[in-house]
């Protein structure tokens, strides 16, 4: 038996819970949840990798991915990556902007990146950060993409972008 304890805060634990039975049958793990202490444990009997995995997961589900999505990085093919926004941000007013030109007018911008580059973006602007799922290099180019447009680049121009440099399959 292998097992993995971490500490997550209550709200986090609260979200799991709801997902609790679903990860526990998909992935083959024991689930042990103590909200009073702020503790998860994960069990298994396969490998310490799957561990690893379920926690990749649940911080997905933490940072605002729906439930099918963060399943996703069980895939051997799929990977999580951020990009922290506020840190390369000059000051609040700077963020504000940066995070503006990511989601766009009514999310367009965000939709937009997630179409041409196959990917899920969740965004969450308190913390200045962008996180991303999808197949390692779609995950590649949409980071890249974002740069440019955090460097300040047209929104037609990082569109172009990635058309340009879009794995072919």
């Amino acid at each position: 038996m292998y097992s993995l304890t971490l500490k997550y805060p209550k709200d986090t634990l609260r979200k799991v819970l709801k997902v609790r039975k679903k990860i526990e049958y998909n992935l083959g793990v024991k689930l042990a949840i103590d909200l009073k202490n702020e503790i998860l444990t994960i069990q298994t009997e396969e490998n310490t990798y799957v561990l690893y995995e379920v926690k990749d997961i649940i911080d997905a589900i933490d940072v605002g991915f729906k439930f099918d999505i963060a399943m996703l990085l069980a895939l051997d093919n799929f990977r999580k990556d951020a990009i922290d926004v506020k840190s390369i941000s000059r000051n609040k007013k700077d963020l504000r902007r940066i995070m503006s030109r990511i989601i766009g007018k009514e999310g367009y911008a965000k939709k937009k990146i997630e179409d041409l580059c196959e990917v899920f973006l969740a965004i969450d602007d308190k913390k200045g950060m962008v996180y991303i799922i999808g197949e390692e290099e779609n995950v590649d180019l949409a980071k890249e993409a974002l740069r440019l447009l955090i460097n300040g680049k047209k929104h037609k121009t990082v569109y172009d972008f990635i058309i340009k440099h879009k794995p072919k399959r």
